[in-house]
């Protein structure tokens, strides 16, 4: 913005490169709008998408979109499960960030009650070695939907597995401890 570049072009691809636009930066800033549009998600993915795109592009602007969401919606919802599959709804189905996040929750109905065997697919098959820069969007969203899926709304579990699984503990568990 400095250089004069407007949004949603000054966090665009075009400019900033993939690699960049779609490290996690949209999505540990978006708790705000969550906040302020309690109930309210169509609101939250709005004000996330704009926020998010001043920096952002791809999965870096849905990350940001999912996070408000979850955040809205759960002022009015206490279930986990149901809170990540509507917040799914308000992203672009065709982004890597919804294959990633239904692919995590496939994982996991396909091994209840054992976090670690779906934790070890996570950090083979969705490791930082995977994805390009140095903080990308979807390992740490793997991270998140795993945790919150087996932490089941208790906030404690779901937290300790997110310090446990290491990674970006310090976004993950702020953004997942707002939802």
């Amino acid at each position: 913005l400095k250089k004069g570049i407007p949004a949603p072009r000054s966090g665009s691809c075009e400019v900033n490169g993939t690699e960049l636009a779609e490290q996690i930066g949209g999505q540990i800033f978006s708790d705000c709008w969550g906040y302020v549009a309690p109930g309210d998600p169509e609101l939250a993915r709005d004000l996330a998408r704009k926020m998010s795109s001043v920096t952002h592009d791809g999965d870096g602007i849905q990350g940001g979109i999912f996070v408000a969401c979850a955040i809205a919606l759960a002022y009015t919802c206490s279930d986990i499960r149901a809170i990540i599959e509507k917040s799914i709804k308000y992203l672009d189905q065709e982004s890597g960030y919804v294959k990633l996040c239904k692919a995590v929750i496939a994982q996991v109905d396909a091994h209840p009650g054992d976090p670690e065997a779906v934790l070890a697919w996570i950090q083979e098959s969705h490791g930082y070695n995977r994805y390009p820069g140095v903080c990308h969007i979807l390992p740490t969203t793997a991270i998140m939907i795993w945790a919150m899926l087996y932490g089941d709304g208790d906030f404690d579990r779901t937290m300790t597995m997110l310090c446990e699984a290491g990674w970006d503990t310090d976004c993950t568990l702020g953004n997942v401890g707002s939802i």
